[in-house]
């Protein structure tokens, strides 16, 4: 055995964070864009296994002292010896060399799982684009650490699961359950730091364990507990921790999830506040880059008028009671025809093109039945283009599912399925029990929603909100979509 230089020859820095280094002298170029000191190189030895290389100087000098030894009239038949003895020694090396595997790695394996199922890339709160920048996200405190970053822990429970679910796997299921459980751990182990809490990462790691409810759902509240805590942590970090890189990019994508916490609470948004409709409006680079402004823009407009009707509903319920005064009524009266109007302009301009433009249509009618008890109060329209005049939230309750069963239709991406939830839940609300549409809705979210995508949060329930707890109970009895 001889001894000889070891394969990796990348600098120590690189080497701990587990990274390729560029090896550049006398300082790696990976360390100092990074920010980091780079501790240089050094040289270790390896200890590798020479017998096979001996035992063949030993053969061809066996070889070469026979050739030798022999007359001319015997070389014809050396010939053929020393081409066997070289096909023994080839076959002989080729069996100690140690055989190279092309099977990736099983987080590889559930992150790209995860990836590619929620392609094509649209907004919300499963985008591939945020789980993209949460894979490639490291800090520089992190990548000096040898502890695996918080919100990378919670990435992987998330992707376990999925994976699992989607394929019956219970081994990897059961992995990311575990790493759920050891996630939310180090999470409120930072929640209750003076200095985590603000991290950029403890962020990331909520989000994460917010999807990981919509697919596991643990508790039948528990993706609330968590669209509760994105509200409150990113309301609590305030607007300047979110107004450029990865703290706007999830800022943006956790907007939906803030927006459902205010609406099932009943209470105002802080996102209708001005200083976070100009973060609102602004879009990520890395979504601005990979779809058009337009879209992008209407998209905005959408959430921003959105954001509006958790307050009204709370002001609503106010107005109800004996101690309102008619100033407040008529605030609230002018506050919701403005809101139809320009929920109005946004449907005469916008014209869907594919998936995620029906699902944003999809939301605009959701969003409308939202505030069809207060239209009803107020004795104010609800009609929109080519809606039923005589029936309205059943009109747009059946065109939610005639936009879903199109979008299920033309692409089996899982987010496409995954932003269908809400409007689905709202159209089902909405429709006269035993209909075909409603039958039709309760169904698709079971069969499509739940059993092929994965998304348990999808399961047709009846909710209820009574003293500002939220309950559910499961529809049953369903039929297979058609």
């Amino acid at each position: 055995m001889v001894n000889r230089g070891g394969r990796s020859k990348g600098c120590g820095t690189c080497r701990r964070r587990r990274v390729k280094c560029d090896e550049g002298r006398p300082h790696c170029q990976r360390c100092e864009k990074a920010g980091i000191t780079c501790s240089g190189y050094a040289q270790h030895a390896q200890f590798v296994d020479e017998t096979a290389r001996f035992k063949r100087d030993e053969l061809r000098s066996q070889s070469s002292s026979q050739s030798q030894s022999q007359s001319q009239s015997q070389s014809r038949d050396a010939s053929p010896r020393r081409d066997e003895v070289q096909m023994q020694m080839e076959v002989q090396a080729a069996s100690l060399a140690p055989a190279m595997s092309l099977r990736p790695d099983e987080d590889t394996v559930i992150h790209t799982h995860l990836v590619a199922r929620l392609l094509p890339r649209v907004s919300g709160p499963a985008s591939p684009d945020i789980l993209v920048s949460m894979v490639n996200y490291e800090s520089a405190v992190s990548s000096l650490s040898t502890t695996v970053p918080l919100h990378k822990d919670a990435l992987r429970a998330l992707a376990a699961v999925y994976f699992g679910k989607v394929h019956h796997d219970t081994r990897i299921y059961d992995t990311g359950v575990r790493a759920y459980v050891r996630s939310l751990r180090r999470l409120r182990t930072a929640l209750t730091d003076p200095v985590a809490v603000f991290d950029v990462e403890t962020l990331a790691s909520v989000l994460c364990l917010c999807l990981y409810e919509n697919v596991a759902l643990t508790e039948i509240t528990g993706w609330l507990v968590h669209y509760d805590g994105i509200a409150h942590l990113i309301e609590r970090r305030g607007p300047a921790r979110h107004q450029s890189g990865f703290g706007h990019e999830l800022f943006w994508h956790c907007r939906f999830a803030i927006v459902i916490s205010a609406l099932v609470r009943r209470r105002h948004c802080f996102l209708t506040r001005p200083e976070w409709r100009a973060i609102s409006r602004q879009a990520p680079a890395a979504i601005s880059d990979s779809v058009t402004s337009p879209s992008v823009h209407t998209e905005e407009n959408l959430m921003d008028l959105f954001a509006r009707v958790p307050g009204i509903l709370h002001d609503f319920g106010v107005a109800q009671t004996p101690d309102a005064s008619p100033e407040s009524v008529a605030n609230l009266l002018s506050r919701v025809g403005d809101l139809l109007a320009f929920l109005s302009t946004w449907r005469q301009s916008f014209e869907p093109t594919g998936n995620t433009d029906m699902s944003l249509l999809a939301l605009h009618h959701a969003v409308l039945l939202c505030l069809s008890p207060v239209c009803e109060a107020f004795e104010l329209p609800l009609v929109v283009a080519d809606m039923s005049r005589e029936d309205p939230r059943r009109s747009l309750a059946s065109d939610i599912c005639r936009l879903a069963k199109d979008s299920f239709d033309r692409s089996p991406s899982s987010t496409g399925a995954f932003l269908f939830i809400f409007p689905l839940h709202v159209a089902a609300r909405h429709l006269p029990p035993g209909t075909e549409e409603a039958t039709w809705a309760e169904t698709a979210m079971q069969r499509i929603i739940v059993e092929t995508h994965g998304f348990e949060i999808g399961r047709p329930r009846t909710w209820k909100l009574e003293g500002g707890q939220v309950s559910g109970s499961e529809v049953t009895e369903l039929q297979s979509p058609h």
